[in-house]
């Protein structure tokens, strides 16, 4: 049975409607700035902070910008927008919102959203429906590593220095080694970790991998529903993963191959 959890402390959640966040253009290996627009909830206490953060788990980064109060939204200068401790070579950073109390218990959380992604000009159109992001950083030891903070969907993380060249993704060993190994931890994600939530919701990317076994290689078996157990939804992402990997040819395509006498 899926935690029930209960909000005792009266936080309010801000939604999409409420907090959007735009990146600005790339200009010349310049930093980049922001624009955060706020309506936040007339519930709030008008003299409550507003604060925005940008941020990343992986590395881990994170700024923090003092936007006024509720009832006098007063964002910092452009130049003090720029996001300068996130690096080209970092991922685009998250944003939150955070509105906090000034009289009964000054700092207590009264608002906020979380894991806002940003609106960024520079991203191609494909990329914003895509199914798994790639980016190069120091792992510290392992090769690849999958996280699922990003709201676009998963993140693959290779390390720079086993792949100075990016060139890992392309080649068949690393794809039949690990994809198949990204297919089943994604699936798990969506299933057994967040309990099927969301996967009906266009604005998130749950569906797409939900259906990715049958949308890019036929698989015909339907998911268990979400409130089957996990074992049945273990043995589906099995099949999914098996059915998934034979029809992309992935033992063939690193297999010895015969020489022509």
């Amino acid at each position: 049975m899926p935690i029930r959890r209960l909000n005792y402390t009266k936080r309010k959640k801000l939604t999409g409607e409420q907090v959007r966040v735009r990146l600005t253009p790339s200009n010349n290996g310049a930093p980049r700035a922001f624009e955060a627009y706020l309506k936040l909830s007339p519930g709030l206490p008008g003299d409550a902070r507003v604060f925005v953060e940008a941020y990343l788990t992986s590395p881990a980064t994170r700024m923090r910008f003092d936007f006024g109060s509720v009832d006098a939204i007063q964002p910092p200068p452009l130049e003090t927008r720029r996001l300068h401790e996130f690096h080209e070579d970092m991922p685009a950073p998250l944003f939150r919102v955070k509105v906090t109390d000034v009289r009964e218990t000054p700092g207590r959380l009264l608002a906020d959203a979380q894991k806002i992604r940003p609106v960024d000009p520079d991203e191609k159109p494909d990329q914003r429906r895509g199914i798994l992001f790639t980016s190069w950083r120091d792992n510290d030891g392992p090769v690849w590593e999958l996280e699922f903070e990003d709201p676009r969907g998963p993140q693959l993380f290779i390390d720079k220095t086993a792949d100075p060249h990016h060139d890992l993704p392309g080649t068949p060993e690393f794809r039949a080694l690990v994809y198949p190994e990204i297919i089943r931890r994604s699936l798990t994600w969506v299933l057994i970790d967040e309990e099927g939530k969301c996967i009906e919701d266009p604005e998130f990317w749950h569906g797409r991998w939900l259906n990715f076994p049958r949308d890019a290689f036929g698989f015909r078996e339907a998911p268990p529903a979400s409130g089957a157990d996990s074992a049945e939804k273990r043995m589906w992402i099995d099949e999914a993963v098996k059915w998934c990997s034979q029809k992309a040819g992935l033992c063939r395509s690193i297999a010895p191959q015969e020489e022509s006498e």
